[in-house]
């Protein structure tokens, strides 16, 4: 998705530390992004705690900027289509809120993983692959928007007020710098789009 993309591998003393708790494991897959984000605003993840082996799937995070000076910076999970990914859709699950992540799709509604209830690898909650993940035949960009949703942030105090009009913009204006396929996400974020194109043309 991105041809300047980092590999990350977790740690293995840090899994083997870490305590049998969900949040640890929420955690080191955050650490997991923020461990290049100096470097790169986006990070290829190839291995989960939890999960033995590397991830059968495209795994990317990372931060885009957005809004004025970019004060905004939106956190999102990518997962490409395990079917076909330049023939199937692209979705972008917002979570709502306030203060919703998309981390919690990930594992427990629509992502390619979930947990083995009871079970536990190197002292963290075992992960198994979900059949039935809308990844067979979806590409998926979870987002944590508005701003200040699960780990996204702002970089300026005025940054952090939102509204449902300004985050349809930032989520616009997120789609155009990841791949431009903004057109494509319906009806609250389209409309958006075609102001931004229609403010270009007279300009």
């Amino acid at each position: 998705m991105h041809e300047d993309e980092d590999e990350i591998h977790f740690d293995e003393d840090i899994v083997q530390n870490a305590k049998p708790n969900i949040c640890v494991l929420f955690i080191l897959i955050i650490l997991a992004s923020f461990s290049t984000i100096l470097v790169s605003s986006q990070s290829i993840v190839t291995s989960l705690p939890g999960y033995p082996g590397p991830l059968p799937f495209k795994l990317e995070t990372g931060y885009i900027g957005v809004g004025e000076d970019e004060a905004v910076q939106l956190f999102y999970y990518f997962v490409e289509s395990e079917g076909n990914p330049d023939e199937d859709p692209l979705i972008i699950w917002l979570a709502g809120g306030p203060g919703c992540g998309t981390l919690r799709a990930f594992f427990f509604e629509i992502g390619p993983m979930q947990l083995k209830y009871g079970s536990y690898m190197d002292n963290v909650p075992a992960l198994q692959l979900d059949p039935n993940s809308w990844t067979k035949v979806a590409n998926i960009i979870y987002l944590d928007a508005p701003t200040l949703t699960g780990y996204s942030y702002t970089t300026t105090p005025d940054a952090a007020h939102s509204s449902d009009t300004e985050s349809a913009a930032q989520t616009a204006e997120f789609m155009r710098k990841e791949q431009g396929l903004a057109d494509v996400l319906g009806p609250v974020i389209g409309p958006e789009v075609e102001k931004k194109e229609e403010s270009k043309s007279l300009n």
